[in-house]
């Protein structure tokens, strides 16, 4: 695994790859990156205060 610019592991490209694609029906689709450390760190909080609101309803 290599280093990205903000210092997270990523997978490497392979010689000639552009970017992620997925192979659906016999249709080749680009597709968004996964989402980074961060996204889900902020994901996991927003679950929390949901999940604390909700205890106290």
């Amino acid at each position: 695994m290599g280093k990205s610019k903000e210092g997270y592991d990523t997978m490497p490209m392979l010689e000639g790859e552009t970017g992620k694609e997925e192979k659906i029906n016999g249709m080749i689709y680009d597709m968004s990156p996964s989402p980074d450390y961060r996204h889900g760190m902020v994901n996991n909080n927003v679950n929390t205060i949901i999940g604390n609101f909700l205890i106290l309803k």
